[in-house]
């Protein structure tokens, strides 16, 4: 018996693939087609020209009709001439007999050019002109027209006042220049009475009063610290940096006091003197710039020179011992502005920016704190209480010491001031008085004002030079001038 033959049906694999590949290369084609019919009929554009729309803010509509005359005649505009119509008048082309009608279907900066009742475009009838008298002219014409009406039109002058750009520093510069206010340009430190320091133990100290420094310092961290460290957007990296600057040198010239420790695999610096630890690795205990703060005694001020401007900002400042003035409202300014502001400079800056030692005299009241007495936001917390305790022994010195260092990653200049207290009639040597009395008297009359000279002159001559001191409503003879004196109070 003859076995059945069997017979396999073949794969219909290729001819699905044959025929997706049939469909897949119509559906090209049709679009190839669509592609070819939308350029032709846009002209070489795949589309018609989307509209424009003119959108203005809700605040310039609300401006005053003044304002936007002004403004609207300010703008800059392009007008372009019309033809008119030339049936009733074809030897002058140029006449305005017939008004050429302002209904259009839709807005176009393009000329409408009409002649003999026919619109004219750039593709024109030439065989017009042989009406008129001469067609060269009228060529000659509509040609420019149809080359101006290809240039752009301006509207309005998009730099502007600089007022729409706030975040951009000096977007434009007074043309007249600005009244100097002290600054002048000096070509050496020298001129600016400031000196090298070789030895760099003396950018931070560490003496006998800084327990007590410290404690007014942690005080008012703890109780105003958004009053004395500000940070600005383009401080953050040049804080974290002078964090690591601060430790690296309290470590390395007091390595007795201070020290780098691990704890929980990050690093930390350990105050040996007070035993607190702060990290000094992401995350902080608080803002790098307090922690430098917390462990010198010193004030930080942090000036960035800008790229753009080539000015230097103050971007951030740890100030917590203030000689009369708040930094907060100067944080993101630049060093010319902050002097040079007519309505709000800073105060004394020009005179005291760039000395190494600045002096004031102050009140110290025995029930108030250290802190209270250090931190002085205004001139009158120089004076707290009544004047008439203005006399020698209870008056003290305030000296400002300034240095300034710059970063070596960043760049940035760190402006460092160590605030000392002391007695006036600790001053006991004639070589000292002297020098005192000379430096008070050499004061300007605005530095004069700010410090209240007029309020402690006769104190402090009388101490310095001998003479009359006031108190209450009587005049005394004393002083440290003479040996016989007598001074109020004592």
């Amino acid at each position: 018996m003859a076995e059945p033959t069997r017979y396999k049906a073949p794969n219909p694999a290729p001819m699905y693939v044959l025929l997706v590949f049939s469909i897949c290369l119509c559906v090209f084609f049709f679009w190839i087609g669509t592609v070819l019919v939308r350029l032709w009929f846009y002209k070489g554009a795949l589309g018609p020209t989307p509209e424009k729309y003119l959108i203005i803010p809700h605040h310039r509509k609300t401006k005053s009709q003044l304002h936007h005359r002004i403004t609207q005649s300010n703008k800059r505009g392009t007008v372009f001439p019309q033809v008119a119509h030339l049936a009733d008048n074809p030897k002058d082309p140029f006449s305005d007999a017939h008004a050429i009608p302002d209904s259009k279907p839709y807005f176009t900066t393009i000329p409408a050019i009409t002649v003999n009742g026919l619109d004219v475009e750039n593709d024109y009838d030439d065989t017009f002109t042989t009406d008129l008298e001469d067609p060269a002219r009228i060529q000659r014409y509509i040609a420019e027209e149809c080359r101006i009406s290809r240039l752009p039109a301006f509207d309005q002058d998009d730099c502007g006042d600089g007022t729409d750009f706030p975040e951009v520093p000096y977007a434009t510069n007074p043309i007249e220049p600005q009244p100097s206010r002290g600054l002048e340009g000096t070509s050496t430190y020298l001129q600016l009475g400031l000196q090298k320091v070789n030895n760099m133990s003396q950018w931070l100290k560490i003496d006998n009063t800084y327990v007590e420094l410290h404690e007014a310092r942690a005080s008012l961290l703890d109780c105003k610290a958004s009053a004395c460290v500000q940070v600005g957007r383009d401080g953050e990296a040049a804080c974290e940096e002078l964090l690591d600057v601060v430790v690296r040198h309290l470590c390395r010239h007091f390595p007795d006091r201070f020290s780098i420790t691990m704890k929980h695999r990050r690093s930390h610096v350990r105050n040996e003197l007070t035993g607190q630890e702060y990290a000094l690795v992401k995350p902080f205990e608080c803002h790098p710039l307090e922690i430098c703060a917390r462990l010198a005694i010193e004030d930080f001020s942090v000036w960035v020179q800008d790229e753009f401007t080539l000015q230097w900002y103050l971007q951030a400042s740890a100030t917590l011992f203030p000689s009369g003035h708040t930094i907060a409202k100067y944080i993101g300014k630049s060093l010319s502005a902050i002097i040079n502001d007519p309505n709000d400079p800073m105060p004394l800056w020009q005179a005291t920016l760039h000395t190494q030692t600045s002096t004031f005299i102050q009140t110290r009241p025995a029930s108030s704190p250290l802190s209270t007495s250090l931190h002085l936001p205004r001139p009158a917390d120089l004076f707290p209480g009544s004047i008439a305790h203005l006399s020698p022994p209870s008056l003290w010195i305030r000296r400002l010491h300034t240095s300034f260092r710059r970063l070596p990653v960043s760049g940035a200049i760190v402006t460092t001031t160590r605030t000392q207290l002391s007695r006036l009639v600790d001053v006991d040597t004639q070589q000292r008085r002297k020098e005192l009395w000379a430096e008070v008297s050499s004061w300007g009359e605005e530095e004069a004002v700010f410090k209240g000279r007029d309020l402690w002159i006769r104190a402090v001559r009388s101490w310095c030079v001998g003479g009359e001191a006031w108190c209450d409503d009587r005049t005394v003879v004393g002083g440290g001038g003479g040996d016989d004196g007598k001074v109020c109070g004592v």
